[in-house]
């Protein structure tokens, strides 16, 4: 009679491709019960892709699965888009887009509701709230201003949203509105936000320039990256040099500079006129153009084909 001790021995190689299908079991169980954001395939890698055709094609995923996505980011050490899926069904279609797919438990839907919950509940001076696709919540930030009662009747809120919102306290100051010449915060980089602009739909964004915007998928209005307010959709540089970003819902982006001047309408400046300009390092400065500048070699460009310069109308 062969015991099973003597089976073993015999055929070592199928023992150990069994214990690998338990150990693989045993790890899916973990990570399922954990809850984990993990990418729901390693079969296919997905392509790496530079930080601007990502935002395009991010923007495609979250059209294309709607409620099924919480949003997208991008990963600068793997160069890889990551986009966020609720079902396979959703993963296999962002793996035929080129892109990661990872898990979050939760739907757009469901987000969208507990940040409408914040605001019914949680409309403190110094919090802000956006959806984070990196970890599937809901991020409720509030700085160093949210003290004593004010904490703790924003703790205990956050606290009834259970796993679907997070409390992150930060030592800086968050703005209840960011305008023209204000300083904004990309990766690894600082610029000035040039303009607040709307596009035919009405949806707000920034307008600033290329070299900024090529350089950074994410927008936050402190040097802490605490506040996420916008997403670079398009830049160029060089060239035009401008770069567009959408804003986060809920930011307050009023069409004005940041020394109270509204913004009605744009134009070119004449030659002479006096114009003014804001700038986050270097500050206000008025001056009059002496003239448009002329391209070597090339039909002389339009202002805002290149360097265009701005008026405020009253």
């Amino acid at each position: 009679m062969v015991t099973p001790e003597r089976r073993w021995l015999m055929n070592p190689a199928r023992h150990q491709q069994r214990a690998r299908r338990l150990a693989a079991t045993v790890a899916g169980v973990l990570v399922a019960a954990l809850g984990w954001a993990v990418p729901t395939a390693t079969a296919h890698a997905a392509p790496t892709i530079a930080a601007r055709p990502a935002a395009h094609l991010g923007a495609t995923a979250q059209s294309l699965l709607g409620d099924r996505t919480i949003g997208f980011y991008y990963d600068n050490a793997s160069k890889q888009l990551i986009v966020t899926v609720t079902d396979d069904a959703a993963a296999a279609q962002v793996h035929a887009l080129g892109a990661v797919p990872v898990k979050v438990p939760y739907h757009a839907s469901e987000l969208a509701a507990v940040t409408t919950q914040l605001a019914l509940k949680a409309r403190i001076p110094g919090t802000a709230w956006r959806i984070d696709p990196r970890t599937g919540q809901v991020l409720v930030t509030a700085d160093s201003t949210v003290t004593g009662a004010k904490l703790a009747s924003l703790t205990s809120v956050v606290k009834e949203l259970g796993d679907k919102a997070r409390l992150k306290i930060t030592a800086s100051t968050l703005r209840p509105l960011i305008a023209g010449g204000d300083a904004i915060w990309g990766q690894g980089l600082r610029c000035s936000l040039g303009f607040n602009v709307h596009d035919s739909s009405g949806n707000p964004a920034i307008l600033t320039a290329g070299h900024c915007g090529v350089a950074t998928n994410d927008w936050w209005a402190d040097s802490g990256n605490n506040e996420h307010i916008a997403t670079t959709a398009q830049a160029d540089f060089p060239g035009t040099d401008y770069s567009y970003a959408t804003y986060d819902q809920g930011v307050d982006a009023p069409s004005a500079v940041n020394t109270g001047q509204q913004i009605s309408q744009a134009g070119d400046a004449t030659v002479g006129e006096q114009v003014t300009r804001s700038g986050s390092t270097s500050g206000v400065h008025r001056d009059r153009p002496q003239c448009h500048r002329e391209l070597p070699g090339r039909q002389r460009q339009r202002p805002d084909r290149h360097r265009r310069v701005r008026r405020a109308r009253r």
